[in-house]
């Protein structure tokens, strides 16, 4: 369902986590809201700070952080 893009497809963005495939789907539709795509698609738009923690505790952790600094920067632009 979901798979993981080689090395060398996200070696050349520079990025150390590991980067997940969104398939191809003929109508955009279904593509924009199908699990397939939008989970792949949010993993791929996280930091890597978030992506590359060690453990699930950590990782929730980080990701926690990570989208309330993106809040806090949000509303403070408003």
């Amino acid at each position: 369902l979901i798979t993981v893009l080689p090395p060398l497809a996200y070696d050349l963005i520079s990025r150390k986590a590991i980067c997940l495939d969104t398939p191809d789907f003929g109508t955009k539709t279904y593509k924009d809201r199908s699990f397939a795509t939008a989970a792949p698609t949010l993993w791929n738009n996280l930091d890597e700070t978030v992506c590359n923690q060690p453990t699930l505790d950590a990782f929730k952790a980080a990701l926690k952080s990570n989208l309330f600094e993106k809040f806090v920067k949000s509303s403070k632009m408003k």
